[in-house]
């Protein structure tokens, strides 16, 4: 992300607001996947609620939040608001073909290396909701989400506090 700023910002919000354009001529539905890196991320305010003041602290949280403006506001500008949905989700976790594919399973090969001798940096102070990719599919097929809505977060109940350090040995920045 930080590497293709421009990239980030085409993605994530011009390609999303044409998307959520054309579907709202037709009357669709589109469920934008948002992320909880649109808030600021202040230890203890998470779980986050959906209204929760937002203050993104990097580019791919402020590329997701304008993405989350430029859905609303295409569907605002057609008449069909409630159709054009922010779904924001915090780290992911599920069924991958290679641990490089979800956020939590890059942890375990952080672990696998810091237990070859390499020395990896991390956070002493992030406590994550990790969800499951199957909870959030629910989410989006309508089975728990009340109607109607324009921003919703789904999160895990649980909270999981990065303390690879005091489990692992890892050093933590």
């Amino acid at each position: 992300m930080d590497g293709d700023p421009e990239g980030t910002r085409l993605l994530n919000v011009r390609a999303s607001g044409t998307l959520a354009k054309l579907c709202a001529q037709r009357s669709a539905l589109l469920i934008y996947i948002s992320t909880d890196y649109v808030f600021a991320g202040r230890p203890g305010d998470a779980p986050f609620e959906a209204e929760a003041a937002t203050g993104p602290t990097n580019l791919y949280g402020q590329s997701k939040l304008d993405g989350e403006h430029a859905v609303l506001d295409e569907y605002k500008a057609a008449g069909r608001e409630g159709l054009g949905v922010a779904l924001r989700v915090p780290v992911l976790y599920g069924s991958v073909t290679t641990p490089a594919e979800s956020a939590v399973n890059v942890l375990m090969t952080a672990v696998q290396k810091a237990q070859e001798g390499a020395h990896i940096k991390m956070d002493h102070w992030a406590i994550r909701y990790p969800t499951n990719t199957e909870d959030v599919g629910r989410v989006c097929h309508g089975k728990v989400y009340p109607d109607p809505f324009s921003s919703l977060g789904v999160s895990a109940r649980d909270a999981s506090l990065t303390c690879l350090h005091d489990c692992y040995g890892l050093a933590l920045c």
